[in-house]
């Protein structure tokens, strides 16, 4: 599914709107994280679990960058190993069957 096509614009957005505005606020952002999964999952079920994979892992991360849980160095080398792991599955993915 595609952000232009028939199916996103009258189907899928106005429901997904519809349930996030009837969702509790404070269920609000799992309503988004579901519909987010479910669209990717749309377009290319095979890549569903990285994704999974790589939005926990950043969860995780988050969690331990606050300043009163680790000393700075740690949060530097957590910070720019999530990084370079992000970017590299964007690059890889994006730009992978070009170098090929």
């Amino acid at each position: 599914m595609i952000f232009s096509s028939i199916t996103f614009l009258f189907y899928f957005l106005p429901l997904t709107l519809a349930l996030y505005y009837l969702t509790p606020p404070r269920f609000r952002n799992i309503t988004a994280l579901l519909a987010s999964l479910l669209f990717f999952a749309w377009g290319a079920p095979r890549f569903i679990l990285l994704l999974v994979v790589s939005c926990a892992l950043d969860y995780w991360g988050s969690r331990h960058l606050h300043p009163e849980r680790h000393p700075l160095p740690f949060r530097r080398r957590l910070l720019a190993a999530l990084l370079i792991l992000n970017l590299g599955l964007l690059g890889y993915f994006k730009y992978a069957n070009f170098f090929v």
